[in-house]
This record gives C-alpha cells, structure tokens and sequence, in this order.
C-alpha cells in the first residue's frame, strides 16, 4: 500500500471512468440480448465487478457461485469496446457449464469428440457478436475480441470459428433451441 497503492488505485478508478458510460449507454441491451440467449433470468443481485492492475495471467476471469468479475486495469486489450465485451464475456460463464453439458451430451450422443474448450469459444463468440450487433446498431463496426486476438484457432482449430458462426448464430437469431443449435454445432467436427 505504502508504495504502489495509489498508483494503483488512479488506473483502476480512470479504467472505470472510462467504461462506466459504455455501460450506461449498451449495458441494458446487452444484458437483454445475452439472458435472452442463455434463457436465463437476470439474476436479481448486481453482478460484482472487482477492477484490479493483476488480474490473472489472461486479464480477467469469473468466479461464482454468485457472480464475480475480476478484471484487469491495465491490459491494453482490456480498453474500450472489448472492455465492454469481456464484461459480458466474463459474467457468461455464470451459464458456461449449462451450455458445455448440454454440448458434451450431444457430442456423446453422437459418438463425436470435440476440442474440450469449445463451449468456451462459444461464449467468446456470443458475447462478441451481441457486442458487435449492438454496436452496429449505433454504426460502430467492432471486430470480436476473440476473433481480434486469434482465440478461436487456439481453442478449437482452424475453421471453429466459422463453424460456430453456421450453427450458433441461427439460435441467437431466435430461429433454433440452443440444443438443436449445439447439437448440429457438434455434428460440425464429425
């Protein structure tokens, strides 16, 4: 405290002066758009958000069972837009393990093993591409964090990405359950 504290504290209370208005301007929408995607209710208790300069060696995480964002101050592509983005990415995982098993079932059903961390890439992809859609909405174009970052190849391989965008944007859309959609996303890696 003595040395690094208020050092410390100046960046953490700037990075949130600075997203604070993005929140305020598509923090409903998102919030909507992502528990209409889950089917989930919005939990009635806020979602805890701790900004800190060191915030695991990614930049951010989830903890639970209540819901409890950490993230990072300092990590440039923790700025702006994508910071926005992480937010929902990161508060996504409250719902991560509905979707992984639901996912896992189906890849069991069908006899197809799938890369371990796509239920990952697919909550990647949701929060970015709701982010990106309200976005547009405003004539602002956004590019995915994780697609910004190369972190679908990583996850799940060349061409995961494309994959999901085929078989998860029609549940989005409203047009498929999310087990249909995650059912043929699955059939994607026979």
């Amino acid at each position: 405290r003595k040395y690094r504290w208020s050092a410390d504290d100046k960046l953490n209370r700037d990075w949130i002066a600075a997203v604070q208005p993005l929140l305020d301007r598509y923090g409903a929408a998102l919030n909507t758009a992502i528990t209409r995607v889950y089917d989930v209710s919005a939990p009635d208790n806020p979602v805890w958000v701790d900004v800190c300069v060191r915030a695991h060696p990614n930049g951010a995480y989830e903890t639970g069972p209540v819901t409890h964002v950490v993230i990072s101050s300092v990590g440039s592509d923790y700025r702006g837009y994508a910071a926005l983005e992480m937010l929902f990415h990161e508060r996504s995982h409250a719902w991560g393990g509905v979707l992984a098993q639901t996912m896992f079932a189906a890849a069991k059903a069908q006899g197809v093993t799938v890369p371990p961390q796509l239920p990952h890439a697919v909550l990647f992809f949701t929060a970015g591409e709701l982010t990106r859609r309200e976005l547009m909405t405003q004539r602002i174009d956004y590019t995915q964090f994780a697609q910004q970052h190369g972190i679908y190849t990583n996850m799940c391989g060349a061409g995961c990405q494309d994959k999901i965008a085929a078989y998860w944007t029609p549940h989005l859309e409203g047009r498929k359950s999310i087990a249909e959609s995650l059912s043929e996303l699955v059939a994607a890696f026979k």
